[in-house]
């Protein structure tokens, strides 16, 4: 029996280039990044967006406090020199500070208890 080196073996295997896994990747990457920029695309520039919602508007009554608060505010002076600032700052009565504190500690405690209630 003669062997033929001349014909061409079909059955050996022939491992693939050595670069085509990083193709494939890169491949697969400039896939990746031109889909995600064409979707960005698409819903950025879509007519039919839904509008921003609304700006939450505070529809809670004012407490007596709070409403002597905002006068007490008001009474202030607008100047802003250094004995204009002192006088203000000595009107100022800072001794209920524990009181409302512990009203805003109370508040936060209904609020949490009505949260979790629901």
């Amino acid at each position: 029996m003669s062997t033929d080196d001349s014909r061409i073996r079909t059955d050996a295997h022939v491992p693939p280039p050595e670069w085509s896994g990083a193709a494939f990747g890169i491949a697969i990457l400039i896939l990746t990044v031109v889909l995600g920029g064409g979707y960005t695309w698409y819903y950025m520039h879509r007519d039919d967006a839904p509008p921003p919602p609304p700006p939450r508007i505070n529809d809670e009554p004012e407490t007596a406090r709070a409403l002597a608060d905002v006068a007490i505010l008001d009474a202030m002076s607008p100047s802003d020199d250094i004995p204009s600032i002192q006088a203000d700052l000595d009107a100022t009565t800072l001794e209920s500070i524990e009181n409302d504190l512990t009203a805003i500690d109370a508040e936060l405690a209904e609020f949490e208890a009505k949260v979790a209630g629901q």
